[in-house]
C-alpha cells in the first residue's frame, strides 16, 4: 500500500467516526431521510477470497451516491484509491 493511500483512508476513518458520533447534527447535509437505512450491494463471490472489490466499490459508491443530498459527494467510481 501506499503513504497517500493509507493517508487518505485515515482521514476518511477520522472524518467516518467525527459524521457518526454527530450524526444529528450532520444527517441532514448529506441525506435526505431520517434515521438509518439499509443499502443493499449485489456482487459476485465466489469465495470470500475472490470477490471482485473493484466492482463491488463501484456499486457501493453508486448505491450511496443515490441517497446522496449534495450529489457532489458522490464519488464517480472507485479511482480515488488507485
Amino acid at each position: 500500500m501506499t503513504s497517500s493511500f493509507v493517508r487518505t483512508i485515515s482521514i476518511l476513518s477520522q472524518l467516518s467516526y467525527h459524521i457518526n458520533a454527530n450524526a444529528e447534527d450532520f444527517g441532514d447535509k448529506f441525506v435526505a431521510h431520517e434515521g438509518q437505512n439499509t443499502l443493499k450491494v449485489v456482487a459476485k463471490a465466489y469465495t470470500i477470497e475472490r470477490i471482485d472489490w473493484d466492482e463491488v466499490s463501484d456499486k457501493m459508491a453508486k448505491v450511496v451516491g443515490k441517497g446522496l443530498v449534495d450529489k457532489s459527494f458522490a464519488a464517480s467510481d472507485s479511482t480515488l484509491f488507485r
